[in-house]
């Protein structure tokens, strides 16, 4: 294992360990550093795209304000209350087998752990 490059994050600093496998690629070592660097991946794109967007404002003010009127006017149209309460139904009823896979996953790295010692 190689330790990869420290980043930092609202909670600190976090050094996530990689393993390497017969074809080359590295993967998270551990499940916890996998969903860590996935979060972090996403934190680090939606600050992109919020720098993007904020970027497009600046260049053209006219059109970005235009945009919003457009998009606020569809978001009128659309039935948005049950678009968002499908998403959160579908996102609870989610949760268990996201938490039994988690969990199987964790039984999985502590059991191979202890065939290592």
């Amino acid at each position: 294992m190689t330790p990869a490059p420290s980043s930092t994050s609202p909670g600190g600093p976090v050094t996530q360990r990689f393993s390497k496998h017969e074809n080359g690629e590295s993967h998270p070592a551990t499940i916890d550093q996998g969903v860590a660097g996935f979060f972090h991946t996403v934190q680090d794109k939606m600050s992109h795209s919020y720098n993007d967007l904020e970027n497009y404002v600046k260049r053209s003010p006219t059109q970005a304000v235009v945009s919003a009127f457009a998009a606020g006017y569809l978001l009128k149209m659309l039935p948005v209350e049950a678009i968002v309460a499908a998403q959160v139904r579908l996102a609870l009823s989610l949760v268990r087998p996201a938490l039994f896979l988690y969990g199987a996953a964790k039984a999985y790295e502590f059991v191979v752990r202890q065939k290592r010692q």
